[in-house]
Protein backbone atom coordinates (compact mmCIF):
# COMPACT_ATOMS: atom_id res chain seq x y z
CA UNK A 1 0.00 0.00 0.00
CA UNK A 2 2.87 2.39 0.79
CA UNK A 3 4.36 1.80 -2.67
CA UNK A 4 1.02 2.51 -4.34
CA UNK A 5 0.63 5.73 -2.33
CA UNK A 6 4.16 6.79 -3.27
CA UNK A 7 3.48 6.15 -6.97
CA UNK A 8 0.24 8.15 -6.84
CA UNK A 9 2.08 10.99 -5.06
CA UNK A 10 4.81 10.98 -7.75
CA UNK A 11 2.25 11.06 -10.56
CA UNK A 12 0.33 13.92 -8.98
CA UNK A 13 3.56 15.85 -8.36
CA UNK A 14 4.66 15.35 -11.96
CA UNK A 15 1.26 16.53 -13.22
CA UNK A 16 1.36 19.64 -11.00
CA UNK A 17 4.93 20.41 -12.12
CA UNK A 18 4.02 20.04 -15.80
CA UNK A 19 0.97 22.29 -15.34
CA UNK A 20 3.15 24.94 -13.68
CA UNK A 21 5.73 24.69 -16.46
CA UNK A 22 3.07 25.12 -19.14
CA UNK A 23 1.86 28.36 -17.53
CA UNK A 24 5.46 29.61 -17.43
CA UNK A 25 5.85 30.13 -21.18
CA UNK A 26 5.29 33.53 -22.73
CA UNK A 27 4.02 36.46 -20.66
CA UNK A 28 2.35 35.78 -17.32
CA UNK A 29 1.80 37.32 -13.90
CA UNK A 30 2.48 35.46 -10.67
CA UNK A 31 0.50 36.79 -7.70
CA UNK A 32 2.10 36.17 -4.31
CA UNK A 33 -0.46 38.23 -2.33
CA UNK A 34 -3.90 39.53 -3.29
CA UNK A 35 -5.92 40.74 -0.31
CA UNK A 36 -8.84 40.41 -1.19
CA UNK A 37 -9.56 40.18 -4.95
CA UNK A 38 -7.59 40.97 -8.10
CA UNK A 39 -8.69 41.81 -11.64
CA UNK A 40 -6.47 41.90 -14.73
CA UNK A 41 -7.29 43.96 -17.81
CA UNK A 42 -5.40 43.73 -21.09
CA UNK A 43 -5.95 46.63 -23.50
CA UNK A 44 -9.05 47.68 -21.53
CA UNK A 45 -10.64 44.19 -21.65
CA UNK A 46 -11.20 42.28 -18.42
CA UNK A 47 -9.30 39.01 -18.87
CA UNK A 48 -9.10 37.62 -15.32
CA UNK A 49 -10.95 37.94 -12.02
CA UNK A 50 -9.74 36.00 -8.98
CA UNK A 51 -11.92 34.59 -6.28
CA UNK A 52 -12.17 36.63 -3.08
CA UNK A 53 -9.35 35.51 -0.81
CA UNK A 54 -10.24 35.40 2.88
CA UNK A 55 -7.50 36.96 4.99
CA UNK A 56 -4.11 37.44 3.40
CA UNK A 57 -2.83 34.00 2.36
CA UNK A 58 0.45 33.39 0.55
CA UNK A 59 -0.35 32.61 -3.07
CA UNK A 60 1.44 31.21 -6.06
CA UNK A 61 -1.23 32.12 -8.60
CA UNK A 62 -0.19 32.37 -12.26
CA UNK A 63 -2.30 34.30 -14.77
CA UNK A 64 -1.38 33.64 -18.40
CA UNK A 65 -1.33 36.87 -20.42
CA UNK A 66 -0.01 35.43 -23.70
CA UNK A 67 -3.35 34.50 -25.36
CA UNK A 68 -4.66 38.05 -24.88
CA UNK A 69 -1.67 40.05 -26.08
CA UNK A 70 -1.58 41.58 -29.56
CA UNK A 71 1.49 42.47 -31.59
CA UNK A 72 2.95 45.80 -30.52
CA UNK A 73 2.32 47.71 -27.31
CA UNK A 74 -0.13 46.24 -24.76
CA UNK A 75 -1.43 47.86 -21.59
CA UNK A 76 -1.89 45.58 -18.58
CA UNK A 77 -3.97 47.05 -15.74
CA UNK A 78 -4.03 45.38 -12.34
CA UNK A 79 -6.78 46.24 -9.86
CA UNK A 80 -7.06 45.12 -6.25
CA UNK A 81 -10.37 45.23 -4.41
CA UNK A 82 -10.41 45.27 -0.63
CA UNK A 83 -13.24 43.73 1.34
CA UNK A 84 -15.24 40.55 1.20
CA UNK A 85 -18.02 39.08 -0.84
CA UNK A 86 -21.48 40.49 -0.16
CA UNK A 87 -19.92 44.01 -0.10
CA UNK A 88 -18.95 43.67 3.57
CA UNK A 89 -16.16 46.27 3.63
CA UNK A 90 -16.60 47.49 7.20
CA UNK A 91 -14.26 45.02 8.91
CA UNK A 92 -11.28 45.00 6.53
CA UNK A 93 -8.91 47.96 6.97
CA UNK A 94 -5.76 46.25 5.61
CA UNK A 95 -4.97 45.39 1.97
CA UNK A 96 -1.88 44.01 0.22
CA UNK A 97 -0.85 43.07 -3.30
CA UNK A 98 2.43 41.52 -4.42
CA UNK A 99 3.07 40.19 -7.90
CA UNK A 100 5.74 39.70 -10.52
CA UNK A 101 5.48 39.77 -14.30
CA UNK A 102 7.43 37.30 -16.40
CA UNK A 103 8.25 36.59 -20.01
CA UNK A 104 9.44 33.02 -20.58
CA UNK A 105 10.28 32.62 -16.87
CA UNK A 106 12.39 35.80 -16.85
CA UNK A 107 11.22 38.50 -14.45
CA UNK A 108 10.35 41.77 -16.21
CA UNK A 109 8.54 43.72 -13.47
CA UNK A 110 7.65 43.50 -9.77
CA UNK A 111 5.10 45.28 -7.58
CA UNK A 112 4.41 45.23 -3.83
CA UNK A 113 2.01 47.65 -2.15
CA UNK A 114 0.08 47.48 1.12
CA UNK A 115 -1.81 49.77 3.46
CA UNK A 116 -4.00 49.84 6.53
CA UNK A 117 -5.79 52.99 5.41
CA UNK A 118 -9.20 51.34 5.52
CA UNK A 119 -9.80 51.65 1.78
CA UNK A 120 -12.80 49.62 0.72
CA UNK A 121 -13.60 48.61 -2.82
CA UNK A 122 -10.93 49.56 -5.37
CA UNK A 123 -7.80 49.99 -3.21
CA UNK A 124 -5.02 49.68 -5.81
CA UNK A 125 -4.67 50.21 -9.55
CA UNK A 126 -1.52 50.11 -11.67
CA UNK A 127 -0.78 49.97 -15.40
CA UNK A 128 2.14 48.18 -17.03
CA UNK A 129 3.14 48.22 -20.69
CA UNK A 130 4.34 45.11 -22.51
CA UNK A 131 5.63 45.06 -26.04
CA UNK A 132 4.96 41.84 -27.95
CA UNK A 133 6.98 41.15 -31.09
Amino acid sequence: MKIFSFIVFCLISQFAFSQHQQAATGHFIRFYKADNQVKVYINDSLTYTSKVFDGNPDLNLDVNLAPHLVKGLNTIKIELYNGYENNDYKEDRFWEIRYEMFNNNQSIDYMHQFSSNGAAGLAFEYKHEIYKK
